[in-house]
């Protein structure tokens, strides 16, 4: 079977243009958009700032890592130790949360976008956590060592857009594994308009490796704060992390499109 690999700094641009086609024609070939229709704001109090927050985590699930802990993908990762020579049955640990959860800090990696309408501003910031490595031992985990990825691979791309009514912004994501090969990362990419009155418009694609997950949190004037989940997908196999088209599982990226 032919294997398309990841890894080049043209697959992230060709992505990126990808999304941003999509967001120009309003919606992906195949990909339904899925109204919902804003809930009404208090009367009195009105929207002043939208936080955007988009995670990615490995959950501790039964089916996916019932001990906490997950196989490295044999494909892109390092086999030995610390000290170089070592072979091992090496595992990553993966993040303390079962499923969609606002606010826990448990997460691999975390980019939040803000947008300030009220002072006509905006702003990203991204939090990357370290992955811990195991070695099992006779079905045991005996931990070896942490290592926290570079950032490098986050970008704001182009110039965002704010008003006192609506705010945009395009973003690329590309994090790797730091105990694999820069074969094995993260990627995804998001163009999104933020309104004032509620709404949010959203559409890009992603691996299908690990869980990803975006939330909006509105800062209203009264000094209130509410979150709504724009959308929780799944992962579907570690192998999407090394082989996205490849693998019969994985079957090319993940594709949305949302206006809720």
């Amino acid at each position: 079977m032919k294997r398309l690999f990841k890894g080049s700094g043209a697959r992230i641009a060709l992505a990126v243009a990808a999304v941003l086609g999509i967001a120009a024609a309003g919606g992906a070939a195949g990909v339904g958009i899925q109204p919902v229709a804003s809930s009404k704001a208090a009367k009195a109090a009105k929207i002043v700032k939208s936080e955007i927050f988009y995670e990615t985590y490995i959950p501790r699930h039964p089916t996916v890592a019932p001990q906490g802990y997950i196989d490295t993908p044999d494909v892109g990762c390092h086999n030995f130790g610390k000290d170089g020579r070592t072979k091992a049955d090496w595992w990553n640990g993966v993040d303390n949360r079962t499923g969609p959860a606002f606010g826990t800090g448990q997460f691999r990696t975390q980019v939040v976008l803000t947008f300030d309408f009220k002072k006509k501003k905006y702003g990203e910031r991204h939090t990357v956590h370290p992955t811990s490595r195991y070695k099992k031992v006779g079905g045991k985990f005996v931990y070896e060592d942490s290592r926290t990825a570079n950032d490098d691979g986050i970008r704001v791309e182009g110039e965002p857009k704010i008003s006192a009514k609506t705010g945009g912004m395009a973003v690329s994501h590309k994090v790797t594994n730091p105990w694999c090969t820069g074969f094995a990362a993260i990627d995804w990419t998001m163009v999104i308009d933020v309104h004032r009155d509620g709404r949010t418009e959203v559409v890009g694609s992603h691996d299908k490796m690990p869980n990803h997950e975006l939330w909006r949190q509105d800062t209203y004037s009264d000094g209130r704060k509410t979150q709504k989940l724009i959308f929780s997908h799944a992962l579907v196999s570690p192998k999407c992390l090394v082989d996205y088209a490849g693998e019969a599982l994985c079957k090319g990226l993940k594709k949305y499109s949302y206006k809720k």
